[in-house]
């Protein structure tokens, strides 16, 4: 692995007329360098880029959608409560065109050109959780290429982090931010991360919960299984359901951390602690 510093979010085109985005904060972190960061990615919409011959070749703009414990499948974003519809409400107040904005960039026909629209909008940008957005869109398109430029997309990914204002919008940035690191950056840069995130006092509880689930994924990365049982323990006692299992982003947690701790107890091969999991599970759907 080779010690990179990440540099700002380079998105000037190479016309005159490009717009330049404003300036991602830089942090040393160390890269994984082999990673099949298009493996499991959830794809909609499609780009041409060029192949070496001049003919087009199709292949999806992809937003990051990894799974942190199987680096292959959804990124975690807490689904929203009651609780928050206000403040979705006013999020959308705020400008209700980012979102058309960044699907007109993920349609794009190269990534270039949607890295350059989404640099004029952050240039345009007067909402704190619009510039959190675009820069979210920013990082998450780098990072999702085949040849993905790490270091940008992950200083895009913090600076989303540190733009949002409101705790549901900065929770979401967060964990974005985490998923990512968990995938790209060093395991040990990537708790330094995310233990800064955890001490953040706008980041919400679930948010939170979220984090330490992927604080623990990367302990077992690290091979420190005790440790991340232990996290997933303390988000399992944190949202514990008292009634049935339902849709609440709780009780998704509670499903997320017990699944994780029956991986863990597969992998280490104590078959109590798994039944034990599994017994819980069930009661808890059964209720």
């Amino acid at each position: 692995m080779a010690f990179v510093v990440i540099v700002a979010v380079a998105l000037l085109s190479q016309g005159a007329n490009s717009a330049s985005p404003r300036k991602a904060s830089t942090k040393q972190y160390t890269v994984k360098k082999s990673r099949d960061t298009a493996q499991g990615m959830a794809s909609s919409d499609r780009k041409v880029d060029r192949a070496p011959g001049g003919a087009p070749t199709t292949q999806p703009v992809r937003s990051l959608t990894p799974d942190a414990e199987s680096k292959a499948t959804q990124i975690q974003i807490p689904a929203d409560s009651d609780e928050s519809s206000d403040q979705n409400t006013t999020e959308q107040k705020a400008d209700p065109g980012i979102s058309a904005i960044i699907a007109e960039a993920y349609s794009a026909d190269t990534t270039q050109l949607a890295l350059d629209l989404l640099a004029q909008e952050l240039a345009r940008a007067q909402e704190s959780e619009d510039t959190s957005k675009l820069y979210s869109a920013i990082g998450s398109l780098q990072l999702s290429q085949a040849d993905p430029d790490t270091e940008a997309g992950l200083a895009a990914l913090r600076q989303a982090t540190e733009s949002a204002t409101t705790p549901e919008m900065r929770s979401k940035a967060a964990i974005t931010e985490a998923s990512a690191l968990v995938l790209h950056a060093d395991s040990a840069d990537g708790l330094t991360r995310i233990d800064e995130m955890l001490d953040d006092d706008g980041i919400d509880g679930l948010g939170a919960h979220h984090l330490t689930l992927l604080r623990g994924d990367l302990l077992v990365e690290q091979g420190d299984l005790r440790a991340a049982e232990s996290e997933y323990e303390n988000v399992r006692r944190a949202v514990t359901p008292v009634d049935t299992l339902s849709s609440k982003p709780s009780d998704a947690l509670f499903r997320q951390a017990s699944l994780r701790l029956d991986r863990l107890y597969t992998r280490t091969g104590d078959e109590k602690k798994e039944a034990i999991i599994a017994r819980d599970l069930e009661q808890a759907t059964m209720r």
